[in-house]
């Protein structure tokens, strides 16, 4: 995992922790907020001080406005790039991520039940988690989220209904 895809899982579920703040007032989801937020703090911090990320200069600038940057007065030339022929055998293009099937997986009278059991019938929160959802790569990863990060239930039996037909349309 990249450090970009680290801060944006850590984004992602601090998003989650704050959605069930603003449903209840939950000092455990609080305390998980907290962590996740220290967590997400701390790699930001890191991937800032990656002297190859294309973009340090911005974000420090961004996240430190009160701290001078340095102003060049006579910046050097770039050094000239040398050409670099790229013939057909030496492309290399990545396959394409199969997505797995959870948008299709959920019955219309499956999306109304848990629409209304799990998501107190807000029709975005549900819409959103199952695009969220259908872009993890596993079905662990996507229970991780729902259990841990959403604090469901496992025991609650439309939870477990919910799990088992993401267990049958993702993979493992």
């Amino acid at each position: 995992m990249t450090e970009i895809d680290h801060l944006i899982k850590l984004n992602i579920e601090m998003e989650g922790i704050l959605r069930i703040l603003a449903d209840r007032n939950d000092d455990d989801a609080r305390t998980l907020l907290a962590e996740k937020f220290e967590q997400y703090n701390n790699a930001m911090h890191e991937f800032i001080k990656t002297p190859d990320t294309a973009c340090t200069e911005q974000l420090s600038v961004d996240i430190h406005p009160n701290e001078e940057t340095p102003v060049e007065e006579s910046p050097e030339p770039a050094p000239e790039e040398p050409v670099v022929e790229v013939t057909e055998a030496a492309v290399v293009t990545e396959a394409p991520r199969t997505p797995n099937n959870v948008l299709k997986a959920f019955t219309l009278n499956d999306r109304f039940r848990f629409r209304r059991e799990l998501f107190g019938g807000n029709d975005a929160d549900f819409t959103d988690t199952l695009t969220l959802l259908s872009d993890m790569d596993t079905y662990e990863e996507a229970a991780d989220y729902l259990c841990n990060d959403m604090m469901w239930d496992p025991e609650n039996p439309e939870v477990s209904a919910f799990l088992e037909i993401l267990s049958n349309n993702m993979p493992r």
